[in-house]
């Protein structure tokens, strides 16, 4: 029981600090292309707008790619299948 209780708090501790990485991001007007809480294969995706947010296997980090960031995957697929190349492409021909 304890075990789990010390889990499930720094699985909360990682959720607010990867947070504070997104919300600084948003009011800094940088786009954030992904949050991600775990690592490991993702359980559950879903883009909303032009951030991707997912969760992964092993809850025991995150992250928080932002626009232009290193260590991003372009191959990644977005939910309806796109991958992210081609919106990076269609965004440079506006």
């Amino acid at each position: 029981m304890n075990l789990i209780f010390v889990i499930l708090v720094i699985c909360l501790i990682i959720i607010l600090h990867e947070l504070g990485h997104f919300v600084a991001a948003k009011l800094s007007g940088v786009k954030v292309e992904q949050f991600t809480i775990g690592f490991g294969p993702a359980i559950f995706k879903k883009q909303v707008g032009e951030t991707l947010y997912a969760i992964r296997m092993l809850p025991v980090g995150g992250a928080v790619m932002m626009k232009d960031e290193e260590g991003f995957d372009p191959d990644l697929p977005t939910e309806d299948g796109t991958l992210r190349e081609e919106i990076e492409h269609a965004k440079k021909r506006r």
